[in-house]
């Protein structure tokens, strides 16, 4: 990889260079600048840590935080760059080919193919589904986001989530039928499949949800609450009673954000939304996720350890009594009093983690394809 990028940024310097210092300085530039160069961070890193094998955990870990952070940063800047582009038609997504059209055939034509190959199509498949209900949301090239506010949500809603059924039933018969019940990689890709699907359906519903309380929920909106508030516990549910024991646990920002949506409903604003049952179950299930990711922590700078402090600073928050679950809130309360002051803006952190979330999937397809071990 290292080497193909090299090689790329060789045979573009001479035009590349004389680009840059003609043109104005401009916030697209500067995206280009930091998109362009920021790899040379990502890919030294990632050399060191693959050629020198014996350093501290110590340092280990400060190389993993510097190589996964500047390798979001470029997604995130890379994103920055195109979007925009995209929704003033400056420029156009390319026709989906053959092989992206077709997933479901691809993977069985080649007698060279993978166990894997079936579990890059399902995804595949269902990045397009997400992919197509984006593309009517943001459907308005005179809005500022696209987003197209004239359209009946729940009509566009209701039918992506018949598709996502669909996805959803076809593909479970074909993991039981094709996948290879032996092999640890692929139960794991298996087990993601409801995780998955359920996250998808609340970024789906989420948009519905924000609009229609805005100008004031009626009778036929509560399909979008219920909906979200269904999916929401899918997705924890699964993260507590599969994903944690299979220990190949690494979803934490998916099922962090579903708790913080969670947890955004029981503002007084949604008070008259929510069933007393409906109350408690929410402080118990997270609480449950709590409780998980505390005894699967290995020390207080674990991944799982801060990801419960963060939720647990949520809970206190909104805890009838101000009661803790699960250490002192920290720095994470001043996050979340600065971010998450409404439940549009929580929306909103679902939507940004839906790109994200599409990124993981096909990252973790792939490197399972040519037999690498994600980080």
């Amino acid at each position: 990889m290292a080497t193909f990028w090299v090689y790329d940024y060789a045979c573009s310097l001479h035009e590349e260079w004389p680009f840059l210092l003609r043109s104005h300085w401009n916030k697209v530039k500067g995206l280009y600048v930091a998109t362009r160069y920021l790899p040379f961070i990502l890919l030294t890193t990632n050399l060191y840590m693959n050629f020198t094998p014996n350093e501290t955990p110590s340092r280990c870990r400060v190389l993993a935080n510097v190589d996964s952070g500047s390798g979001m940063v470029s997604v995130i800047l890379s994103e920055c760059i195109y979007r925009p582009l995209y929704l003033s038609d400056l420029i156009h997504p390319g026709k989906e080919d053959y092989i992206t059209r077709h997933p479901a055939d691809w993977y069985k034509q080649s007698r060279f193919r993978d166990k894997f190959d079936i579990h890059l199509c399902a995804y595949s498949t269902l990045l397009r589904i997400v992919g197509r209900f984006h593309d009517d949301i943001f459907s308005d090239p005179t809005a500022p986001t696209g987003l197209n506010k004239g359209i009946n949500f729940l009509q566009v809603t209701l039918e992506h989530d018949r598709h996502l059924t669909n996805y959803f039933e076809e593909w479970t018969r074909r993991f039981n039928e094709e996948s290879d019940p032996g092999d640890p990689g692929s139960v794991f890709q298996c087990t993601l499949l409801p995780f998955l699907v359920s996250y998808s359906r609340l970024v789906m519903y989420s948009f519905g949800f924000q609009h229609a309380f805005q100008p004031g929920m009626e009778a036929s909106d509560n399909v979008f609450l219920d909906k979200c508030f269904d999916s929401a516990k899918v997705v924890i549910k699964q993260m507590i009673e599969v994903l944690v024991p299979s220990g190949l646990m690494r979803h934490f920002i998916f099922a962090s954000f579903v708790s913080a949506f969670m947890l955004k409903l029981l503002r007084p604003e949604f008070a008259q939304l929510l069933t007393r049952q409906m109350e408690d179950g929410i402080f118990k299930l997270i609480g449950r996720l709590i409780t998980t990711l505390q005894d699967v922590a290995i020390d207080e700078r674990h991944t799982p350890r801060l990801y419960a402090r963060f939720l647990s600073s949520l809970l206190t928050r909104h805890r009838k009594g101000g009661g803790s679950v699960g250490g002192h809130a920290g720095i994470w309360a001043i996050l979340n009093q600065a971010c998450a002051r409404n439940i549009c803006a929580c929306a909103f952190l679902l939507r940004a983690t839906s790109f994200l979330s599409q990124v993981l999937v096909w990252y973790q397809s792939f490197a399972l394809n040519v037999h690498l071990v994600p980080p």
